[in-house]
């Protein structure tokens, strides 16, 4: 009999899971008032339902986001407004970044609603910069602004209805979690699917094709099911109101979106949440998150905390590089310390909760200088031959890449640079004399550093090795080439190979320009060469693979 007991119970949860799910949702409803916003009213139901699930102490009726602020060209680009299902996905990525703020707002009337006069997308709210010009600016929804009091952001629209915004409110929440990753989408959902979602926790934005019969595609957002009873969120215009039925003779779903990110506002009872329960008042437990040491370059933020924060400003001195703007959330710091190693204190301070808070962290600099420069060219400069085109490469003297940072200058004599002044690499056309003296000089600068010593290269140009059909006077012009030839393929064909020397030849047998190439930077400069067939003879000295190819170059 124990047994049949424990059966008969299973039995009756597998019931209750398969055919009784519900979400929590708001109560509050609004009407769209005309059709097109239909989208973006579903999903701030399904950011409701989520709030109240992520805090069991929030009443049903303590969660109302402003469906008309969502509606805006500071949310969905006005080009696509019209493309229906966009403004859900539009609307999430607003409500990662930026928030929404819960609390009583206006509710149209009939045609009395953001922009009521528009021509195109009525109702469509369009800001002016009359508020607040630096808000308005690349639609940057939350900037520092005078509009309540300095706790979060606002901006009116063109008919003069002021909206507030989330981040900083009292009442702001935000959608976190993955943001690649914020909903889920299906494009041939069935009611399985839906109570499978309402069983997880998740209310479903349903889209129907045909609604009521009208032709007219229209999104709602269901928050219970029981067999083919559906509960859901209607903002039909002039009919607006929490319906139950059964949905699906309503028109057909085409498709479904269901949050996956959460919502997360301050705790209830403080931070001006109206919620019932009590909570732990945290507005500074935010810390800064980034390495304890500048080695080059790193980025430092502001993580681990809750609510939304403003009035952001970062500080630091010393041998540090800091970016133009140190109010957000992020910042990039470089080191440009020349000397010895240094300890310095990065402080940040915030607004949270309407508290001002204060980070800091300590970061070791180390010192750095500019490394020991040398060039890296041909093996030999004698055997380069008059009246052609080499390249020389500046490396440290690990035969490593130098930093980014690093600054380079060369002279030379015994030729004439084509290009690559102040860049690792150089490209030079020796003088047409056999024998002539030749001497490279380079010198390296860190950012911010001393230059180093020159490191000097010297050789004479090789003997007269025109060949066959050539000679002097090869570079006629008005056909030098000025572009650059991909060796890529030789590397992968060879991937052992690390650094090979190359060879330019003519058809006729005539060397027009020897250099070398690494498997980081695979491209031979053409600058300078004569247009037309060639051959580029690699050759690996390491492996003593080679590998001779045909290439056109063109001006």
């Amino acid at each position: 009999m124990k047994t049949n007991r424990i059966l008969a119970l299973g039995l009756l949860l597998v019931a209750h899971f398969s055919y009784a799910q519900t979400v929590r949702h708001s109560t509050h409803v609004e009407d769209q008032i005309v059709q097109g916003p239909c989208y973006t009213f579903a999903l701030v139901a399904a950011l409701e339902s989520n709030a109240l699930e992520n805090e069991p102490n929030l009443q049903a009726n303590q969660i109302n986001f402003n469906e008309w602020r969502f509606y805006s060209d500071c949310v969905v680009p006005r080009g696509i407004a019209w493309a229906g299902v966009n403004q859900i996905e539009y609307s999430l990525d607003h409500a990662y970044a930026y928030g929404a703020t819960s609390g009583t707002h206006p509710i149209p009337t009939s045609f009395d609603c953001p922009n009521p006069n528009d021509p195109q997308i009525p109702c469509f709210a369009e800001f002016s910069c009359s508020q607040n010009d630096t808000w308005c600016q690349g639609n940057a929804m939350y900037g520092s602004s005078n509009v309540l009091g300095g706790l979060g952001g606002g901006c009116e629209d063109d008919e003069g209805t002021l909206f507030e915004f989330g981040l900083g409110l009292p009442h702001s929440y935000q959608l976190q979690g993955n943001a690649n990753d914020l909903f889920e989408r299906n494009n041939s959902p069935t009611p399985t699917y839906i109570s499978q979602q309402l069983s997880l926790g998740r209310g479903v934005v349903a889209i129907f094709d045909n609604y009521l019969g009208s032709g007219i595609q229209h999104a709602v957002f269901i928050y219970s099911k029981s067999g083919n009873n559906y509960s859901y969120k209607d903002s039909w215009p002039l009919n607006p109101g929490i319906k139950s039925g059964a949905l699906m003779s309503n028109g057909s779903i085409v498709r479904t979106y269901v949050v996956k990110g959460t919502m997360v506002g301050p705790p209830v009872g403080i931070g001006g949440n109206p919620g019932n329960g009590g909570g732990t008042n945290t507005p500074c437990d935010y810390s800064i998150s980034g390495p304890s040491t500048l080695n080059s370059s790193d980025t430092y933020s502001l993580t681990g905390g809750t609510g939304g924060i403003s009035n952001i400003q970062w500080s630091i001195s010393g041998a540090v590089n800091t970016p133009s703007n140190m109010t957000t959330s992020s910042i990039t710091l470089t080191n440009s310390n020349c000397g010895a190693g240094q300890t310095r204190t990065l402080t940040v301070t915030y607004t949270n909760q309407g508290q001002s808070c204060t980070k800091t962290k300590q970061i070791s600099i180390p010192g750095t200088s500019t490394p020991s420069i040398q060039i890296n060219g041909p093996s030999s400069l004698s055997l380069a031959c008059p009246n052609s085109a080499i390249q020389l490469e500046a490396v440290s003297a690990s035969n490593t890449n130098p930093a980014a940072t690093t600054n380079f200058q060369w002279t030379v004599s015994g030729a004439n640079i084509l290009n690559g002044q102040g860049t690792k690499y150089l490209n030079i056309h020796l003088w047409n004399n056999p024998g002539q003296f030749q001497q490279y000089r380079l010198r390296a600068q860190k950012a911010g550093c001393s230059w180093t010593a020159w490191h000097t290269v010297t050789g004479y140009i090789g003997p007269d090795c025109s060949g066959p059909g050539g000679g002097v006077g090869i570079f006629p012009p008005l056909m030098r080439a000025s572009g650059e030839v991909s060796l890529d393929t030789y590397f992968l064909e060879n991937p052992t190979a690390k650094t090979v020397t190359i060879s330019v030849i003519s058809l006729t047998g005539q060397e027009l320009a020897v250099g070398e190439v690494t498997s980081t930077q695979p491209t031979l400069s053409t600058f300078g060469l004569p247009t037309g067939w060639v051959f580029v003879r690699m050759y690996d000295e390491q492996t003593g693979s080679q590998s001779v190819q045909k290439y056109r170059i063109s001006e």
